[in-house]
């Protein structure tokens, strides 16, 4: 039957769903005649454990099969013939690129069917064909491509309770096989996306059934276990008996081995951006000697005496107390305590509070006396870092991807190269060079993505505007239209550079100059000057000598530093990021001192014209540590951190003498990120959204739509503004977490860069945290919660008090809040836990899929309108505990959740 049998009358929805079944089976086995076909290559090795899955790039229409297979370009396995998305396509210098579609994808397994009659069921969203023994079973049809908004709304009418209804625009075929019970070989082939498309699979996949059993995905001959017994309902608990299982079709079973199967592909992601980036170590290896070498003819940092009174622990304390020897500094010396410490750090670092394991093998290591030590080398190196810093520099470097229209004067997603660089820890020049060499594809999340500004003049001006004040503390914003009035940059000065960006010579157009009428109309002098006219042709060359000693240093570049052809991006590149330029490494440690401390060694983070360090001696030795390292970013983070500055208590710089106020770190507010990600983190609920996406179906031509995935975390989410604010184009579930975001200072649009947001409080933050929707669903005791878990496993209700202040706010309860917990949760404890079986599960309803295909039909509207009010009302809670006691444990959890101490880094 089809993927989506039309919503038809009732009197025919019997016969019109048979005939179509009918009509299918008879397609399926009529189409593509093993005589014409091309039979795949049988692997040689590998297809009775896993099954093999060989890809084939641009292979011609996405509706027929090639005569000719190409060059194979990955090849993976997978443990059950089912498979959500491609792995990653990575290219030498681990760039990001798109599969080259049309993609074959070609799956081998051998496997054993029960003996006798087997129904067969295949899903894929574009034109796949089943071989079994070298023989075509089944086909299914070619992707629909580039349809209007105008399609019809279908709902997938399943025929069976609990079937797992397919992924939107997958075709479903089913077809009836004979099976002598012996090993077969099985090979599906399906054309993935297209040449203007994105490639991807939806949930391909193969299933089987015999009689009235629920559909079994296909596995390999040496996994297979018996099936269960005859049943339609999905079980009460998944198995988690590793890849030797049946997996039904069902959602509790397929859901779990999809997250099993997304872990898995991640490691191969990882894999092959490790290979490729590989290839460039060497380079950056020599780069990195080069500047040790220049950092030895440097004159050493003179170091001042110790302070008597301020503790110590490394040279940047004895920075940081010099300049307070006049003052009495003692009430300004107290370091936080253990857990104080260990929540800053895990804030800090991977941006949510320590887990109850982590607080727990940090208590274990204080016999030790090394604690400290030993936590902060184990949560610099969390490659959860990437997922707390990409934020920062999606601010910074303005990564402003729209799912509507990704070019309408916006940026690619390229937070999947950020992601990538922070997850490897690229050295910092390296990290600066492959942003501004834009390589990759901007739809594969590249840091091609970064060159994009359509519907911009001069796309690579504003670029440069970008880069100067990232990597180099300078602001020439005002250089846009006009010379800057209170700055030295003029406008020919950044159209050089945007010239260098643009690897070839820039034509100043009419629209990025002011025009003469503002003069006219102007009385007296005014502060702005025009030296650039529009028509001047600026070529791609170095600036100015002013900029030389203002900025960068000279701009002669040997060739030693380059590591692509000397093109002009590449030389701006090297400008930048070479070791004689101090300029690059005190920006960058400016930054994290300045996100580690809540202030700065220099006052304005993007802007230093005219500004004087408050400490120049210890920027000067961060910097030389960070050139020094191999512009190493998280070894710098690690110093600052063993530091007795960084480990002392938070002052309110707004209430200590000034003289104090740079010798500890402020206080800070958590980000949006943070907030979101800690509510989820500390309660143990999994981040639940839609594909960030409008066109789920990938039908639409790949520069139209994007598709950012699931979210895990905050920063994976972006803008979810569509036409005319239509329901049927609005993702519910994402939009609870940026409704909580927007009021922690987050910007659905990031157009312009920024370093500093807006941190102060207002109203909507506590009305959000306290009556939002998020907080709801978080606080909410479900079988999932950690909670609900936490409730169940405590021996007493003081136990139960205490582990959820730790997960909470990482600290034991004060006797005056232990008393009011106790009173609020001891009445019912021992009965908490109920023993009767749970209410049995109704079996889900299909409902259809809204869509850009369909979003003008009324009832995508309607689906989506319900859906908001699902949303809303939270999830299902558990039949674990009594509605009483866990609906007040649900306040418990709710009321330390919204203490202002949650929202504050201690």
């Amino acid at each position: 039957m089809t993927s989506y049998s039309k919503a038809v009358q009732p009197l025919f929805a019997s016969m019109a769903l048979m005939l179509t079944m009918f009509l299918k089976i008879a397609c399926a086995v009529a189409a593509d005649p093993s005589a014409d076909a091309v039979k795949p290559s049988w692997p040689a090795t590998g297809v009775n454990t896993r099954v093999t899955i060989s890809l084939f790039e641009a292979c011609g229409s996405h509706s027929e099969f090639p005569a000719a297979l190409p060059a194979e370009s990955f090849r993976f396995t997978t443990p059950m013939l089912a498979l959500h998305r491609l792995p990653l396509k990575y290219v030498s210098g681990g760039v990001r690129e798109v599969w080259n579609g049309p993609v074959l994808m070609q799956a081998f397994v051998k496997t054993v069917l029960p003996e006798g009659g087997v129904d067969l069921l295949i899903r894929s969203p574009g034109r796949a064909r089943l071989w079994i023994d070298g023989q075509i079973v089944a086909t299914t049809p070619a992707r629909r491509l580039f349809p209007d908004a105008h399609q019809p709304f279908e709902v997938y009418q399943p025929d069976m309770p609990w079937l797992r209804v397919p992924h939107v625009g997958d075709h479903e075929v089913r077809v009836r096989f004979e099976s002598t019970g012996q090993p077969v070989e099985v090979v599906l082939e399906s054309l993935v996306g297209s040449a203007s498309s994105r490639c991807e699979l939806g949930e391909t996949l193969v299933a089987f059934r015999q009689a009235d059993r629920m559909f079994t995905l296909i596995q390999p001959i040496e996994t297979l276990q018996a099936v269960r017994p005859p049943s339609v309902r999905p079980p009460s608990v998944s198995n988690h008996d590793g890849p030797q299982r049946a997996v039904h079709l069902v959602d509790s079973e397929f859901e779990g081995y999809r997250a099993e199967l997304e872990s898995y592909l991640q490691s191969i992601d990882r894999q092959s951006l490790i290979d490729e980036s590989a290839r460039e170590n060497a380079f950056w290896d020599r780069r990195h000697e080069i500047a040790r070498n220049y950092l030895a003819g440097q004159p050493d940092i003179v170091i001042p005496e110790k302070h008597s009174a301020l503790s110590e622990s490394n040279l940047i304390d004895r920075l940081v107390n010099d300049p307070l020897k006049s003052v009495d500094a003692a009430s300004i010396d107290h370091a936080t305590n253990d857990l104080e410490f260990l929540r800053r750090l895990s804030l800090d670092t991977v941006g949510m509070p320590p887990s109850p394991t982590e607080i727990d093998d940090y208590l274990a290591d204080v016999e030790l006396g090394t604690h400290r030590e030993l936590a902060i080398v184990r949560f610099v190196s969390d490659e959860r870092w990437a997922d707390h810093w990409v934020s920062y520099w999606q601010d910074v470097l303005a990564e402003n991807p729209n799912i509507l229209k990704p070019k309408l004067n916006n940026t690619g997603p390229f937070r999947g190269w950020l992601y990538d660089s922070l997850v490897l820890n690229k050295p910092m020049d390296r990290f600066a060079t492959e942003l501004i060499r834009m390589e990759g594809s901007a739809f594969a999340g590249a840091a091609g993505g970064f060159s994009w500004a359509t519907e911009n003049d001069v796309p690579m001006a504003e670029k440069a505007h970008i880069i100067a004040g990232a990597f180099q503390s300078v602001n020439m914003k005002c250089a846009r239209c006009h010379d800057a009035p209170y700055h030295p940059w003029t406008q020919k000065d950044l159209f050089s550079l945007a010239a260098m960006l643009e690897n070839q010579t820039i034509t100043v157009p009419d629209t990025s100059s002011v025009p003469r009428a503002f003069f006219d109309r102007k009385e007296g002098d005014s502060p702005i000057a025009i030296t650039l006219q529009p028509g001047d042709i600026v070529p791609p060359v170095w600036p100015s000598e002013r900029l030389d000693c203002q900025m960068f240093g000279p701009h002669e570049v040997d060739a030693s530093l380059l590591g692509r052809d000397p093109t002009s991006r590449e030389t701006l590149a090297a400008i930048i990021t070479r070791a004689e330029n101090n300029r690059f490494a005190a920006t960058l440690v400016n930054r994290l001192w300045t996100r580690l401390m809540g202030w700065g060694l220099m006052p304005d983070t993007d802007d230093w014209y005219e500004s004087e360090s408050r400490n120049s001696i210890l920027l000067d030795y961060l910097s030389r540590e960070l050139i020094g390292s191999g512009y190493d970013l998280k070894h710098v983070a690690g110093m600052i951190m063993k530091s007795s500055a960084y480990q002392r208590a938070a002052i309110d710089e707004k209430q200590v003498e000034r003289a104090l106020t740079f010798a500890a770190p402020w206080r800070r507010r958590l980000s949006a990120e943070q907030v979101v990600d800690s509510l989820h983190h500390v309660t143990g609920m999994a981040m639940d959204t839609e594909p960030i996406t409008f066109d789920p179906e990938a039908s639409q031509k790949i520069e139209n739509f994007l598709n950012l995935g699931q979210a895990s975390r905050a920063w994976q989410l972006t803008s979810l503004s569509n036409e005319r604010d239509r329901p049927s184009l609005s993702l519910p579930k994402a939009a609870t977490l940026v409704e909580c975001m927007e009021a922690f200072g987050w910007r659905q649009s990031r157009q312009s860069p920024i370093t500093h947001r807006e941190y102060e409080a207002n109203v909507v933050q506590p009305g959000v945290v306290a009556n939002g929707t998020l907080t709801g669903t978080v606080t909410r005791l479900t079988d999932a919660s950690a909670i609900t878990s936490l409730a169940l496993a405590s021996q007493s209700v003081e136990s139960f008090i205490e582990q959820l202040f730790l997960r909470v706010l990482t600290r034991q309860p004060s006797a005056s809040e232990r008393a009011a917990f106790l009173a609020h949760l001891s009445e019912g404890f021992e009965d908490r836990e109920l023993t009767a079986s749970p209410t049995e599960k109704v079996p889900p309803v299909s409902r259809g899929f809204a869509t850009w295909s369909n979003h003008f039909a009324v009832e995508a509207n309607a689906l989506m309108r319900d859906i908001e009010l699902e949303v809303a009302a939270g999830p299902e809670p558990t039949q674990r505990l009594s509605s009483d006691w866990r609906e007040r444990a649900e306040d418990a959890v709710w009321a330390i959740v919204n203490s202002p101490e949650f929202q504050f880094v201690p």
